[in-house]
């Protein structure tokens, strides 16, 4: 929906030469999703309310190098499409449905850095036929939950990612084996019990 097809989004109205004209020019059933879109909220706004986590994890994957703000991204400039899935209050309330957004519009690297220990059976045939479509579903690995499976990172056919943390502090260290030993497992046998 690059409506004025100069490749980058621009937040005004058409008629002032952007990119919004509250039509669904794509026909993806997602009126002015030209960055992505905020499913939550059902708007083409996908900005966080409150920078909590999704800005700081796509400028780790796609912050340019040689940008003077001492860091990169390891993406290296990556395309990203924001798909934001929590509403206002942080609540998560369309997670698989941003899955099956990203997959259907393109997405060849779906990052899900969120979780619960509940498995739905629902929720794997969504990553199933996501990753069907050729592409990668990325979860991480647990977020603290020790001795239980914790998803999306425990379904199959998930690449599993977890945060490395300092070992100075002694009680991380038994954190940080009890989580690597959980993903080692997930990533050997690929199957949940």
């Amino acid at each position: 929906e690059d409506i004025n097809g100069n490749g980058v989004f621009d937040n005004y109205p058409e008629n002032s030469g952007g990119d919004l004209n509250y039509f669904d020019d794509d026909e993806n059933g997602f009126e002015d999703d030209v960055i992505g879109f905020d499913l939550a909220e059902n708007d083409p706004n996908p900005r966080e309310d409150a920078v909590r986590h999704g800005t700081p994890v796509a400028g780790i994957a796609s912050m340019a190098t040689d940008n003077d703000e001492g860091a990169a991204g390891v993406g290296f400039s990556a395309r990203l499409m924001a798909v934001k899935v929590f509403d206002e209050d942080g609540n998560f309330t369309e997670a698989y449905n941003g899955i099956i957004y990203a997959a259907d519009n393109g997405a060849h690297i779906i990052n899900c850095s969120w979780g619960i220990p509940i498995f739905r059976q629902y929720e794997q045939d969504i990553i199933n036929t996501v990753c069907e479509t050729g592409a990668l579903v990325v979860a991480s690995g647990g977020d603290g939950q020790m001795g239980q499976p914790y998803y999306p990172c425990a379904y199959d056919i998930i690449l599993v990612h977890t945060m490395v943390c300092s070992v100075s502090h002694p009680p991380m260290k038994t954190t940080l084996f009890s989580m690597a030993i959980q993903i080692r497992m997930q990533l050997t046998y690929g199957r949940r019990e």
